[in-house]
């Protein structure tokens, strides 16, 4: 009780009192009441013969030599993909079967879902339906084990022992200093404690370490009898297309035997900075948006005072492993197309070194903080948006207005796609995350437009691509994460997008009629504004509105020609060669 009071008080330092309210209401009924609803135990009761043979088949139709149940719940679509994910879908991949703890609070799964193949998502907080999950798993000839966190404050030292005697092999994950504050407690949780004095005590079970200081702990406890190394990664190609592959300009360059490399800022500074910032604007965005409108605001407010912004001061911290980069290769040019190594190489100028910089905006509005930038040119979306980058205070003769630059690759396009050709293509796509309510809005279209074919393109959310793999509609092609979606947009007759900058240009580059979704409040709210005004796309804020206009431009062959006239206008499809160019003739 002691742990929970604690964890409580931290809370409502961190989250105020309606905000620990609110989730302390989420984590109650997902944690405790689920456990003794007495609606779930009758529900169990009466289909148990129904649940032990679907439980049977479950196993039955995958191919595994062992069980692995994981025990430390923090969700499995959540905003951050981490080291559980990683290691239970790569184990799911080598003959594994998983079995993934999540919560209706996490996840909102009842019981059990399938993720994929040999992964299942499990709500062991639903005791009823547990029971019968490990009846099944007992009756197969398979070796199993139980893995959890070191830091795991929920599951008991009792808990583990249960495990051992029904036949677990444990698997400790000791992934971090036990220290309370990292628990959200002012000491440390007694079952932390309790599991880990355990642990060190008995040496059955199998330890796995992430840091060479916690190594250097259990080998002075219980020595190198089944211990494993294993430090924090992720697997890269969930993350490859964070950046968009088409922002790039090493082939315009190569024609004119210029060497050109593009590199992840991110990348050099290290993953912790890459995996905060990741964080911060997942967390800020999910939802409706509503936090990251007041993010946008505030930081719109602040710019205008004039004052050193905080996000400055983190990239000033960033400089010298930065500038240690830029000397071991020699660079004679940075062209950034993001604010914050525009801000450390600005920190560099500042201190007197000679860099060469050009800023590209990506998005169709002057974001905050621009203006503590000091580039030498400065490349923008468009000729009408120069008012707005020179009320920041840069002068016109710098800015240049050739438009967000896609590869010219982008546009040369293969079509082999196979996809109908007596159906109208609806292409919906909304980057590597994918968003709330897709498939409520791929359901509304098959549902209430005929002679259609939607492809769904759903990035990285494996989440969402099983949910709509179970529309099980035969008009409805859905992707994970691809790397021609230029054939995609080609071939389609609308595109229905999150308006992205970048995004929104690919899909004008093609020339194709567009209809934009739902806008973060924000920097997506000018870009959409911008396609909107000039006539490049409409834009949808509700499932209603998205079924209306695709309707709407799907049967208007003029408003499809007046689209793409105007695209064709506005975007110029040669940005990347005339920034090339422009580099050529000045540098």
């Amino acid at each position: 009780m002691k742990d929970k009071l604690s964890k409580v008080k931290n809370l409502v330092k961190k989250y105020g009192l309606t905000g620990t309210i609110k989730k302390m209401t989420g984590y109650i009924y997902s944690n405790y009441i689920v456990r003794i609803s007495m609606k779930e135990k009758i529900y169990v009761a009466l289909n148990k013969k129904e649940i032990r043979k679907r439980l049977k088949r479950m196993l039955e139709r995958e191919d595994y030599d062992r069980i692995v149940v994981w025990r430390s719940s923090f969700g499995w679509d959540v905003p951050l993909y981490q080291r559980p994910q990683h290691i239970f879908t790569n184990f799911a991949k080598q003959r594994t079967l998983v079995l993934y703890e999540v919560t209706r609070f996490t996840d909102d799964v009842k019981r059990i879902k399938r993720q994929s193949e040999n992964l299942y998502l499990v709500n062991f907080m639903n005791k009823a339906f547990a029971n019968y999950i490990f009846e099944a798993i007992e009756q197969q000839e398979k070796p199993r084990y139980v893995q959890f966190y070191s830091t795991d404050w929920t599951l008991t030292k009792g808990q583990i022992e249960e495990y051992e005697r029904r036949g677990y092999k444990v698997v400790y994950e000791y992934i971090d200093d036990l220290n309370p504050h990292l628990a959200g407690t002012d000491e440390l949780p007694v079952n932390v404690r309790e599991k880990y004095e355990k642990t060190m005590k008995e040496k059955d079970s199998i330890v796995v370490v992430t840091a060479d200081a916690l190594q250097r702990d259990v080998l002075s406890k219980r020595g190198d009898s089944h211990l494993v190394f294993s430090c924090n990664g992720v697997d890269y190609n969930h993350f490859h297309n964070e950046i968009d592959p088409d922002f790039k300009f090493e082939k315009e360059f190569a024609e004119y035997n210029i060497n050109c490399h593009f590199v992840d800022y991110f990348d050099i500074l290290g993953p912790n900075a890459k995996k905060h910032s990741e964080k911060i604007y997942l967390n800020t965005t999910k939802g409706n948006g509503s936090l990251f409108k007041i993010a946008y605001k505030l930081g719109e407010a602040y710019s205008k005072t004039g004052i050193t912004s905080p996000v400055y001061g983190l990239n000033k911290l960033a400089k010298n492993k930065l500038y240690s980069y830029i000397q071991k290769y020699n660079y004679d040019l940075i062209i950034s197309p993001h604010l914050f190594p525009a801000m450390a190489i600005t920190t560099l100028k500042n201190d007197g070194k000679d860099i060469k910089l050009i800023n590209v905006a990506t998005d169709y509005h002057a974001v905050p903080f621009w203006e503590e930038t000091k580039p030498d040119y400065f490349v923008i979306p468009h000729s009408s948006l120069k008012r707005e980058f020179i009320e920041k205070g840069f002068k016109e003769e710098i800015l240049l207005d050739l438009g967000i630059s896609v590869s010219s690759s982008f546009s040369k396009v293969k079509n082999n796609l196979n996809l109908p050709t007596n159906k109208d293509i609806v292409l919906i796509t909304s980057g590597s995350m994918g968003f709330g309510k897709m498939k409520d809005i791929v359901k509304s279209l098959l549902d209430n437009i005929p002679n259609i074919y939607v492809v769904a393109i759903c990035g990285n959310n494996q989440t969402l691509y099983s949910a709509l793999k179970e529309l099980n509609n035969k008009n409805l092609l859905v992707k994970g994460f691809i790397d021609n979606i230029n054939e995609y947009i080609a071939a389609s007759a609308i595109v229905l997008t999150k308006p992205g900058g970048l995004t929104s240009t690919e899909v004008a580059t093609l020339r194709k009629p567009m209809i934009h979704i739902m806008p973060i409040p924000g920097v997506e709210n000018y870009n959409a504004r911008f396609f909107e005004k000039n006539g490049l796309s409409l834009v949808s804020n509700s499932i209603e509105e998205v079924l209306t206009n695709t309707n709407k431009l799907l049967k208007d062959k003029n408003l499809q020609k007046s689209m793409i006239e105007n695209q064709a206008k506005i975007i110029n499809k040669n940005s990347a060669n005339d920034l090339v160019n422009f580099v050529l003739t000045h540098f």
